[in-house]
């Protein structure tokens, strides 16, 4: 040690002098203070007399002046500060050592001072200051050659580092002194830096190196009997093994980590080590034995409110949720999530955030679900590790997705999808690719589903993926058929359907069943489809699954509507029906309710009808559906114009089309608009007609469909009524909008008005032409019906351009198929046009053989007029025949049925005609009395 500086034999202090006797017993009184103090301190641990002893002995020791001697005691008091937790004095003490000794050039001693004053700074958090002592310590000590000094600074500063959160910082200084105590031979040091470097690597997830670190450290441990440091490298250890799913060494390093903090009674240390354990039976899927495990860690109650038991609720959560015991799990983490709170451990926070919110999506309480993964996923971006956590965003958007938050959903999954690609496994990313595609359907985003599942399906080919790989398949097939590639949705569902057989997911089996039935009824491959809704509806009723086993119900009834038996779908949809109404599923009631009427109006139950229609309009009325309500609005309207309710119709229709207004739905806009113009038309309203044809073929363009001919067809139809110039133009455009389609018969409707149309206005050459392209047409399409109207249509033009073999030709086939179909009124139509035109022609037989044979039917139908009229041109036939005899039997009856039916002109013309008969006979007697009696009526 240094001596004193100053005068050695006389010393000047305030004006007087003091001898050298004098000063060297002040000094032995100052030298006994100071050992008292030590002793005090030390000893009787009763540093409050070593504080007041050292005060004498600094006070002697400032009076002498005796500079190396003051500093040497501030040091010792410094130190008796910091045993009375007067940190800040400590720090000030030594600050006031510190400058004495750079005074004195105490190098070594200015090195060890800031040693300390570094590791005073650091206890205090005032991390920076102590970053400075220690750096100028480094830099001292070295100077010195001091390697223990110099090791000893590089280990503080690399806990100043470690503190601050800069752990690439703290691991240089950690390895610099490593290096020290390693050449130095200092194990207990290097043990020491062994376990910290342990702790940063662990921290920065080079888990491996931190292994290493710590087997290094416990191996001195193990080996110097120090059980306190070795429990602590095997726990660290054990945890690290469980992060790395190594759950068999993981329970074996803890479980001795357990019997080292049983031997020394660390309780707390029994409880990490009970919590550890409890973790890797948790990671090992042994729920049950971790729910043993942290029961016994909770029944220790060492520190309640700490860490450790924070930590033991939250591992009693888990598996009490592995378990099964969800209610039990909820409340051990409701307990977790209150203690995390109070500890502002915001880590413990967001893990027990994440699983309490992921116990709350299994209970159904998505709304309590999404709040607890929102505080977790805030919390994981605060502390910016939400690479490590992307199973937050995971949930958070299959919650989402539940609550009708796709977009939310989307948007959460998406960024999980991009960490998970960067970050996860193949695995990981799997299981996000799959919710992301279910979210995507909901959103209505099939090619991009289509996609997300693909990758998917292609990534869990693996064994032991097979439940997820049958879900992806599942959602594939659904994306597949939304986006109409038929085929390849029925490829991937039944794929998804051998693998949940396989797996005997009876419920996954039901509702891949079910949508592969969907996917081959779009097929048009019904006989399957029903068979496979069929098994649909078994499984659903063997799963008790009452809401299912109505859809399927519903499938079937729509399925044997397509396959002509609406009796049996009217039945299919009364059974559906029932169950919804039993589970309370309105917006399916009220959709079956729609099928129904629109079956039973195909079936002509018009009662029946109108009764279903009417209660869909209440049900989706009283759910707010404004689409529903329009819609069942509408097929009201529909079926009450084909049961001729034309009034009722337009009252419905008129409703319907104020909905639709308001919700700005244009193409159910526009079909209701050409509805209602079909309804005007039967109502003699032509001009509503118009508008409403107008204004639905306006819409209909702007929408830019490419099926207009029907309604162009109509609008045309009701111009032409109106006498509107503008139909022939409308009626062509119809003629090529048709043209434009593969639809046979609305081309040759409307080639069939625009003839008329041209009849009408003279033009029987371009007439003639239209109705031969209808007749073509009418013989594709094999409407005997509408082929017997083209030939009549064509046959009159003929007649009118003086054609007249042609035209006797198509009229005789016309007459034929009338015949044949039963139509008495053509049939007696065209045999009469037919009677006339062969009189003209000269082929009074034929004429005579189409008037008898109309004369028949109109007896039948008891059309007296009609068969007044036929007999007298009958009669005309067969005088000309010389059939006399049955020219007067026809005119006498035909004079009575004109006389009956109060018609003048007819039995004048007849009695006129009898006149004729009576001079053929050459009874002119009687002539004159048909004569004097035909002019008596006109008198």
């Amino acid at each position: 040690m240094t001596r004193a500086l100053g005068p050695s034999h006389v010393e000047v202090e305030q004006g007087h002098e003091v001898s050298s006797v004098d000063r060297e017993v002040e000094e032995a009184r100052a030298e006994l203070a100071s050992a008292e103090a030590r002793i005090a301190f030390l000893v009787d641990s009763n540093p409050g007399i070593a504080r007041e002893k050292y005060g004498d002995a600094l006070r002697i020791y400032r009076e002498l002046g005796r500079d190396e001697r003051v500093a040497e005691t501030l040091f010792r008091l410094s130190e008796v500060c910091r045993g009375l937790g007067e940190a800040s004095r400590a720090i000030e003490v030594l600050d006031e050592a510190l400058s004495i000794f750079r005074r004195l050039q105490a190098k070594e001693r200015v090195g060890y001072m800031l040693l300390e004053l570094g590791g005073l700074l650091f206890g205090e958090g005032l991390l920076r200051d102590a970053e400075a002592r220690l750096k100028e310590a480094l830099m001292v000590l070295k100077g010195l050659g001091d390697e223990g000094g110099t090791a000893s600074a590089f280990y503080h500063l690399g806990g100043v580092f470690e503190g601050a959160g800069e752990l690439f910082e703290a691991r240089i200084y950690f390895h610099r002194a490593e290096d020290i105590f390693r050449r130095r031979g200092e194990g207990r040091r290097l043990a020491d830096v062994h376990l910290r470097l342990g702790r940063i690597y662990e921290g920065l997830e080079r888990f491996g190196e931190a292994s290493v670190f710590f087997e290094r450290a416990g191996v001195f441990f193990r080996e110097t009997g120090d059980t306190v440091g070795l429990a602590e490298t095997l726990l660290r250890s054990g945890m690290i093994e469980i992060g790395q799913l190594n759950t068999d060494e993981a329970r074996a390093l803890l479980e001795e980590t357990l019997g080292l903090y049983e031997g020394l009674g660390d309780i707390e240390g029994v409880a990490k080590s009970l919590n550890g354990l409890g973790a890797a039976l948790l990671e090992s899927g042994d729920p049950e034995g971790a729910r043993v495990i942290f029961e016994r860690a909770l029944a220790l109650g060492g520190s309640p409110g700490g860490a450790a038991d924070a930590e033991t609720v939250l591992g009693l959560g888990m598996a009490l949720r592995g378990v099964g015991y969800l209610d039990g799990a909820r409340f051990r983490l409701d307990e977790a999530l209150d203690m995390m709170r109070a500890l502002d451990d915001s880590r413990g926070l967001y893990r027990t955030a994440c699983e309490l919110g992921t116990v709350h999506i299994e209970l159904g309480n998505y709304e309590l679900a999404r709040d607890l993964l929102e505080e977790a996923l805030s919390l994981v971006r605060q502390k910016d590790v939400l690479e490590d956590h992307p199973e937050i965003l995971s949930r958070l958007g299959s919650v989402l997705s539940r609550l009708g938050d796709h977009d939310g959903a989307g948007k959460r999954l998406v960024e999980a999808l991009a960490i998970h690609r960067e970050y996860g496994s193949e695995e990981e990313l799997a299981e996000v690719l799959v919710v992301l595609g279910g979210v995507l359907l909901e959103l209505g985003r099939f090619r991009s589903a289509r996609g997300r599942l693909f990758e998917a399906s292609r990534l869990l080919r693996e064994p032991g993926r097979r439940r997820l790989l049958s879900l992806a398949l599942h959602r594939l097939g659904v994306a597949q058929m939304n986006l109409g590639t038929l085929r390849e949705a029925r490829k991937h569902l039944r794929a998804a359907l051998v693998l949940r057989e396989e797996l005997e997911d009876w419920e996954g089996v039901a509702e891949t069943t079910y949508i592969l039935g969907g996917v081959l009824s779009d097929l048009g491959r019904y006989e399957k489809a029903r068979e496979r809704f069929g098994r649909g509806l078994d499984l659903y009723r063997s799963l008790s699954s009452r809401d299912r086993e109505a859809d399927c119900l519903r499938s079937l009834g729509d399925v044997a509507g397509i396959l002509g038996s609406p009796d049996e779908a009217c039945d299919l949809f009364e059974e559906a029906l029932e169950i919804y109404r039993v589970v309370g599923s309105d917006p399916d009631v009220a959709d079956v309710l729609d099928h129904l009427g629109a079956f039973h109006g195909e079936l002509s139950r018009f009662d029946d009808a109108i009764g279903s229609l009417e209660e869909a309009h209440r049900v989706y009325k009283r759910l707010g559906d404004e689409a529903g309500t329009a819609r069942a609005l509408f097929k009201l309207g529909s079926i009450l114009y084909n049961f001729g309710e034309f009034k009722r119709s337009r009252k419905h229709l008129r409703r319907a089309l104020k909905l639709q207004r308001g919700l700005g739905d244009m193409g159910a806009l526009a079909g209701t608009l050409e509805h209602l113009g079909a309804v005007c038309e039967a109502l003699g309203d032509l001009e509503g007609a118009r508008n409403c044809y107008a204004e639905s073929l306006g819409i209909r363009r702007e929408l830019g469909g490419d099926r207009l001919g029907g309604l162009l067809s109509d609008l045309g139809g009701v111009l032409r009524r109106l006498d509107d110039g503008g139909a022939r133009v409308v009626l062509e455009e119809a003629v090529e909008a048709w043209r434009a389609t593969s639809d046979g018969e609305g081309l040759a409707g409307t080639l069939h008005s625009l003839g008329d149309l041209l009849v009408d206005v003279g033009e029987l050459d371009a007439a003639r032409a239209l109705f031969e392209e209808e007749l073509g047409l009418r013989r594709e399409l094999g409407d005997r019906g509408d082929l017997g109207w083209a030939l009549h249509s064509l046959g009159g033009v003929l007649l009118g351009l003086e054609e007249l073999e042609e035209a006797r030709v198509c009229l005789v086939e016309a007459h034929r198929v009338f015949h044949e179909l039963g139509d008495v009124g053509m049939t007696v139509e065209v045999s009469r046009r037919l009677g006339g035109f062969l009189i003209d022609l000269g082929d009074l037989p034929g004429a005579k053989r189409f008037l008898d044979f109309a004369l028949m039917y109109l007896r039948e139908e008891g059309d007296l007029v009609e068969v007044a009229e036929v007999l007298r041109d009958l009669s005309a036939v067969e005088l000309k025949l010389g059939s006399v005899r049955d020219a007067e039997v026809h005119l006498l009856e035909a004079i009575g049925l004109f006389t009956g039916l109060g018609d003048s002109a007819g039995v004048v013309g007849a009695l006129r005609m009898l006149a004729m008969v009576s001079m053929r006979r050459g009874d002119r007697v009687g002539a004159v009395s048909c004569l004097r009696e035909a002019l008596g009526h006109l008198g």
